[in-house]
């Protein structure tokens, strides 16, 4: 690429960016109300503005690819949520379902929880056709570039079983101190890269609670450091239905060792572990 060119893209974002911190500062002059401020990204919501102390919390935009999005989601969470100023993250715009035809339920499931099992305070789930407002007798058709994303009326749409799945996870996890939670790797085998879309993730608090997130069953995972003097009771959890499996109480090997069963059927699970006195 040119060096001028590149150097005027720059300008054009610098100039952006300058508006939209003027913007930002003139809606918090005139907001009586206190309410949140954040802004819509194409990546990282600080980006978007030269004085990220202006907003609230940052929203993300995480891509559309499909199964290719989710290690650029982790990627993005992790950064995210490690950067100062240190701000509550939301990821806004991830894999809408049905896009281009792909992104479906189990996407859907590994969107959610990869964000919030990286630190995120919110997740947005979104669907094609109902962000366009299509209808059967009004398809939205091409965008401005030209390309039409999918026409799939917004009453279909509101009907894919994603919404209701990720829904599920979002009433699950709510039961639970999750902002207490923090990311422990060092509680499971096998260990992966944590952008990898299937690598199994951990949060918890010790010798209270452990959730585990195992994208890709073959074996379960093997849990570490269990706790001397704390009794768990495990179970899992389906994260397309809902539904709870008993596991009974944990008994590790003289290792802190343990290893759960296998679950009814071979899909995606949560492994939770929560003390007897909690």
């Amino acid at each position: 690429m040119p060096y001028y060119l590149s150097e005027a893209r720059e300008e054009d974002a610098a100039f952006q960016r300058r508006g939209w911190t003027e913007v930002m500062s003139y809606v918090r002059e005139i907001d009586g109300f206190g309410n949140l401020v954040t802004i819509h990204p194409t990546r990282y919501g600080r980006d978007m503005v030269d004085d990220p102390e202006l907003l609230d919390f940052e929203m993300l935009q995480t891509g559309h690819g499909d199964l290719d999005s989710i290690p650029a989601t982790a990627e993005t969470v992790i950064k995210s949520t490690e950067r100062e100023p240190l701000m509550p993250v939301v990821n806004a715009e991830v894999n809408y379902e049905g896009i281009m035809g792909r992104c479906w339920q189990n996407v859907q499931r590994l969107s959610f929880y990869v964000s919030v099992f990286n630190g995120t305070a919110g997740h947005t789930y979104g669907a094609n056709g109902i962000w366009q407002a299509s209808t059967k007798e009004h398809p939205y058709g091409p965008s401005p570039h030209g390309r039409c994303w999918g026409n799939t009326p917004w009453q279909e749409a509101a009907q894919l079983p994603g919404s209701a799945q990720v829904a599920l996870g979002g009433r699950f996890l709510a039961q639970f101190p999750w902002w207490e939670m923090e990311k422990h790797p060092e509680w499971i085998d096998p260990k992966e890269d944590e952008t990898h879309a299937y690598a199994v993730r951990c949060i918890g608090i010790p010798k209270r609670v452990r959730l585990i997130y195992v994208p890709m069953l073959w074996d379960p995972p093997m849990l570490h450091e269990i706790e001397a003097g704390v009794q768990y009771r495990a179970y899992y959890f389906d994260p397309c239905t809902g539904t709870t499996h008993d596991l009974g109480h944990v008994t590790p090997d003289a290792e802190a060792k343990w290893q759960p069963s296998l679950p009814p059927e071979m899909h995606d699970w949560l492994v939770i572990l929560e003390a007897a006195n909690t």
